[in-house]
């Protein structure tokens, strides 16, 4: 959600140090009006003190009832505060007052709504923001979580795009994109986001570990393997991270390696049931054919091995055969 809008004028060349300053001179000098109550009000709640704030944004309407911008003012810090009643009144009669169309205003209403799930009333008053002002990011990213909630995968692609490409861009709307992109299977397009994440903040939630995810899928074994070792330096112990982690080491032929993890994660073999079988691979290519062949004919063996194993099994055996 937006800040307060309303400070608009520069501060002059004089002893006052913050705006906050700035405005309760004015306010004490010329009593009475309303651009000064509001502005002064917006330094206020900058300041933390927004009893006060709201006090000065109803002066500014005392003076001025047509005066839209505090009742944006307002309705967003009732909004902020979860005052949904309070927020509705004061949305709705800065609309009646607004001459022409505000972006923000429209950007918080189509918040309020979308928190509300009136997922159709949100989506017209993110669109109405964009038409004033076509490079909003916010409002596009806000049209993606619509999408998105709407399981409008590829509509939710595009939106958080231009999310990306606005005049706000946020390691959140690049995440979101890279996210929806790797949904698609656009591993190239997911990969080129999480790359401009990393570029703001290389620990931004799990995007190393979804970069060693798409360099996996477009076939770059070596710059997978970096990435899921550094999830996995984040994630010690991680099962999941190590699994991933050791499936890169192991097209990477890094066979020590990859066995320890592929060990580690066999004591979940029903999350990982398939553990069992690559550490006996990386153990044939350690020259361990005995004990991988061992392992092979044990799972051969057992009558609960499901079948997907067991014609893996049957692979492996065939090429540790060969080596």
């Amino acid at each position: 959600m937006l800040l307060p809008l309303g400070i608009t004028s520069a501060l002059r060349n004089t002893v006052w140090r913050t705006p906050l300053d700035f405005w309760a001179d004015v306010i004490k000098k010329s009593p009475g009006k309303p651009r000064a109550y509001n502005n002064y009000a917006v330094a206020l709640a900058q300041a933390g003190k927004t009893k006060q704030a709201i006090k000065y944004y109803h002066l500014a309407l005392a003076s001025d009832p047509t005066y839209a911008e505090p009742h944006m003012n307002i309705a967003f810090h009732y909004h902020q505060n979860k005052d949904r009643k309070n927020a509705y009144k004061h949305y709705q009669k800065a609309l009646k007052l607004t001459k022409g169309v505000r972006p923000e205003l429209y950007l918080n209403l189509g918040i309020y709504n979308l928190e509300a799930k009136a997922l159709d009333k949100a989506e017209r008053c993110f669109n109405i923001a964009l038409y004033a002002r076509p490079h909003y990011s916010k409002a596009h990213f806000r049209l993606g979580r619509i999408y998105e909630q709407q399981n409008k995968p590829a509509q939710s692609l595009v939106a958080y795009h231009n999310a990306t490409k606005g005049d706000f861009s946020s390691p959140e709307s690049y995440y979101s994109h890279a996210r929806m992109a790797l949904h698609l299977k656009k591993h190239a397009q997911a990969l080129e986001s999480f790359k401009q994440v990393m570029q703001k903040d290389i620990h931004y939630k799990n995007t190393p570990f979804n970069t060693g995810s798409c360099y996996y899928q477009l076939g770059n074994y070596e710059s997978a393997k970096n990435y899921f070792a550094l999830a996995y330096k984040d994630h010690q112990g991680d099962k999941t991270y190590a699994y991933n982690y050791a499936q890169a080491l192991l097209k990477n032929k890094n066979y020590t390696q990859a066995q320890s993890l592929f060990e580690l994660c066999a004591q979940e073999k029903a999350t990982y049931p398939f553990s069992v079988l690559h550490a006996a691979k990386c153990s044939a290519y350690r020259g361990k054919k005995e004990k991988a062949l061992a392992t092979i004919h044990e799972l051969l063996n057992n009558s609960s091995t499901n079948l997907s194993i067991r014609n893996c099994a049957l692979q492996l055996l065939e090429e540790v055969k060969t080596i």
